[in-house]
């Protein structure tokens, strides 16, 4: 009986006893893993304070997060189990059976070891729309292209879509595609909104992530390789056998997936050879508008004929086409005085004005027929824009003055023959002879580059009141931010911070939207000495806004943080420019 009610006694204090127990331990979400999926490792610290963590190395796989700490704490029968979580997401790099090594940690001044986990990575299945099947048909990302087949120097649109069916408390980008063949432009004009889609008779939430505007630079059959996202899905909330009220206190349960697009082919065919003599490259939709400063004129006067030309083209490839030589007319080579790139209707159109400076010659009636030809993608062929012109040019005061010259001349001959030709001969081989005949060029060349220097100088002017207006600009933005927020409107808030920091860095430092990266901004900040804690803040309220579009997840400190983190981090790197 003694012995019975001994063994009673332990069974029944043995519970009591483990939940007071100190322990540091290490597990694995998953034993075995693919290739390029992420996994979990958990370190958990059971009824002690810890401090100086050291993790162990994990040079066989890529850290996708972490180090990220949660707290918990259990109740059972009156008696608490506290614990403390430090997690990271990794990602194996090649197949094999690798060893993650242990970490230690001191609890009540006492050090602490886990043991080494063992985990066979396997040959990795890139996740595609086909592939999915079971619990992994709840999340997946689609690449749509406008096009599957172009021509070189056509824009063809790029979307990733997001498509979910589970809620996801995070999203990280692993890596992205280097565009291999391709011109790569950021479209920020689409849709932000979610839509209710069905995909294989199940209904999803809809959402594009990325617009990207891509333009062929060579002809063949072309891939765009996938990127791939991290993300955190929920799969429900963390049981605990000892928890007697279930799920109410327990932290969500979340699986965090990488998860990939599916690879794209294009088809890229070089242009026809029947190109008209005016093709100078556009390839894709295009209008021209032509205008002429007069049509009468002398042979004093310096014509300007304009061509405003819009498409949705690649703008490096088109340039302005020639004009064809007319006796009697010098046609200047063409200059583009304005160029300017906007977004309209989810795509890059731009636009170029093109200026051709025409100095009449000869006296008579003339006929100038301007053309702009392009490729047009929609029907394959090439189209020709063109107007007409009649010019009607009149003789000028310095033919008259000729004129004048020989009259004096007959008349002055009839006196002294000798003297008079004397003088006659060294005026037309004089200096003054050749200086009066060039100075129509001389004041024609003065005009020409006159007007270079001043459009030169406008543009220098414009990019230095960019420089100087940058802070204003982005404190106008944040300010409309800060509107949305309080009308509730968390996704416009961010998505305005996100333009304020954008259209900072590209005013301020020059870098176009067209080449914005958050690489050549870092770069770009560390080469004028900004503090490495203010670039840091910088990217960090970049990462947040792109992680609550993205997900739709507030961020840590909520929007109100941002906010304030936005004006502060302009303000610094402001002071460390000064």
């Amino acid at each position: 009986m003694k012995q019975l009610f001994s063994h009673t006694l332990l069974v029944l204090l043995f519970p009591l006893a483990a939940i007071g127990q100190v322990q540091f331990t290490a597990s694995l979400d998953s034993k075995q893993v693919p290739v390029g999926e992420a996994f979990e490792i958990k370190f958990t610290i059971d009824n002690g304070q810890g401090s100086g963590f050291r993790p162990p190395s994990f040079g066989e796989f890529n850290v996708v997060s972490g180090p990220n700490r949660m707290n918990s704490m259990t109740i059972v029968n009156g008696n608490s189990r506290s614990s403390e979580s430090i997690v990271y997401v990794l990602q194996a790099k090649k197949e094999g059976i690798f060893t993650i090594g242990s970490a230690s940690v001191t609890i009540n001044g006492k050090p602490y070891t886990t043991q080494p986990l063992s985990i066979s990575v396997s040959k990795g299945k890139r996740q595609t729309p086909d592939d999915i099947k079971g619990n992994k048909g709840d999340v997946f990302i689609r690449a749509e292209v406008s096009s599957t087949t172009a021509y070189i120097g056509q824009q063809i649109i790029l979307d990733y879509k997001l498509y979910t069916r589970a809620n996801i408390s995070g999203v990280s980008r692993v890596n992205e595609s280097k565009y291999d063949g391709f011109f790569k432009q950021e479209v920020n004009d689409f849709p932000h909104n979610d839509n209710r889609v069905s995909v294989g008779g199940k209904e999803y939430i809809s959402r594009i992530l990325q617009r990207l505007a891509l333009y062929p630079q060579r002809e063949g059959s072309m891939t765009v390789e996938p990127f791939s996202l991290q993300m955190g899905i929920v799969k429900g909330n963390r049981k605990d056998d000892d928890d007697p009220f279930g799920s109410f206190f327990s932290a969500p349960l979340v699986e965090n997936r990488i998860v990939s697009a599916n690879e794209v082919s294009i088809n890229v065919k070089a242009l026809p050879t029947d190109a008209p003599a005016s093709f100078s490259g556009a390839v894709g939709d295009f209008k021209a508008d032509f205008s002429i400063s007069k049509t009468e004129a002398t042979t004093d006067d310096v014509i300007s004929l304009k061509i405003n030309v819009t498409g949705n083209g690649d703008a490096k490839r088109w340039q302005a086409p020639k004009l064809n030589n007319i006796n009697g007319l010098e046609i200047y080579e063409a200059k583009i005085v304005k160029e300017e790139s906007i977004e309209r209707s989810g795509e890059w159109q731009t636009t170029k004005e093109i200026e051709y400076l025409i100095v009449p010659k000869q006296t008579g009636s003339f006929r100038l027929e301007p053309e702009f030809s392009f490729f047009d993608t929609e029907g394959g062929r090439f189209q020709t824009l063109k107007q007409s012109f009649d010019l009607k040019i009149a003789q000028g005061q310095n033919k008259a003055a000729t004129l004048l010259q020989d009259k004096i001349k007959d008349i002055l001959g009839i006196k002294t023959v000798t003297v008079f030709q004397n003088q006659v001969i060294r005026f037309w081989g004089s200096s003054l002879f050749f200086a009066l005949l060039i100075l129509p060029f001389l004041g024609l060349g003065g005009v020409i580059l006159y007007r270079e220097w001043q459009i030169r100088l406008n543009q220098r002017d414009k990019n230095l009141l960019r420089r100087t207006n940058a802070p204003k600009i982005a404190e106008n933005r944040l300010q409309l931010a800060h509107e949305f927020l309080n009308k509730g409107n968390e996704r416009l808030f961010y998505d305005e911070v996100s333009k304020a920091l954008f259209n900072y860095v590209s005013d301020k430092f020059g870098i176009s939207l067209a080449e914005f990266t958050k690489n050549n901004v870092r770069e770009k900040l560390d080469s004028l000495k900004i503090k490495d804690s203010h670039i840091d803040n910088f990217m960090q309220i970049l990462n947040s806004c792109e992680l609550a579009l993205f997900s739709g997840r507030n961020t840590e400190g909520g929007a109100s943080a941002i906010y304030a983190k936005a004006i502060k981090v302009i303000v610094d790197i402001e002071e460390d420019l000064k």
